[in-house]
């Protein structure tokens, strides 16, 4: 029998042809992949975004079952000693009872947080006083009407009524001229109807998630959804106060008019 063939192996390298190829095959499927990692994470940020706003609806339910179906307010004028006190909106939603979570821990601090959020952070104060900045915002109009917060009673759609949205505030001057940076409360474009807080037009809401295409809400219920752009109209001047002259497109108010702010 004759001894077993033996193979010689060649050893071989790419050519520089082969390698930019292989760098331009590399290349393409990156380009097709980023876009789609990309929405891949706005979608889990505005998840959790949306987990975060569900619970200060659910919170708020909490807190209108210790307080005779009460909202809270969105400022208090009497201290907290006093008979008629009720712990206003900074405080219902920077933790100061446990609704939400103590605000001096940090991991339950998060909540106030949207990921997506690009503004100030939130900074705390004893409750009392203080301008607050968070990521999301309240019914002013209508439900916590300054220091005269309705009962949820008067409220005939629950499942339809605004409560908690992902607010913008653009400043117009000073070095971050026409970036979101704070949040205004949630005010109705147009506050006609009987109920309302005067002063319409102030606070809207920000398309943050999605390539702004889309924000999250939270109704009286305690139930949250997202609101796609198509559901929302723009918020311009003169309706929207805090809406600089440069306008990017991604102010809007929920709805045409007030149905989805008011009591009806």
């Amino acid at each position: 029998m004759s001894p077993p063939r033996r193979w010689r192996i060649i050893a071989s390298s790419f050519t520089l042809v082969e390698l930019l190829v292989v760098i331009a095959i590399i290349a393409i499927l990156a380009a097709l992949l980023f876009p789609a990692l990309s929405l891949a994470r706005s979608a889990a940020r505005s998840a959790y975004c949306l987990n975060n706003i569900k619970q200060y609806g659910m919170a708020m339910c909490m807190y209108r079952n210790d307080n005779d179906d009460y909202f809270a307010p969105l400022a208090s004028l009497n201290p907290p000693e006093h008979p008629s006190y009720r712990k206003q909106y900074a405080e219902f939603i920077f933790g100061y009872d446990d609704y939400v979570g103590k605000s001096k821990d940090s991991s339950k601090s998060k909540i106030l947080q949207c990921p997506s959020w690009g503004g100030d952070g939130p900074f705390y104060t004893d409750g009392h006083g203080g301008y607050y900045m968070y990521s999301y915002n309240y019914n002013r109009t209508y439900i916590a009407h300054d220091t005269n917060p309705i009962r949820g009673c008067r409220v005939r759609n629950p499942s339809g009524t605004l409560l908690f949205g992902e607010p913008g505030y653009k400043v117009a001057w000073g070095a971050q001229s026409g970036q979101i940076v704070g949040a205004v409360s949630m005010t109705a474009p147009f506050c006609e109807h009987s109920g309302a807080l005067s002063g319409g037009g102030q606070g809207n809401q920000y398309l943050r998630h999605m390539n702004m295409s889309q924000t999250n809400v939270a109704w009286v219920d305690g139930h949250a959804t997202s609101v796609a752009r198509g559901n929302t109209r723009p918020a311009k001047k003169p309706f929207c106060k805090y809406t600089p002259w440069s306008y990017d497109g991604g102010m809007v108010y929920i709805g045409e008019r007030d149905e989805l702010y008011d009591l009806e």
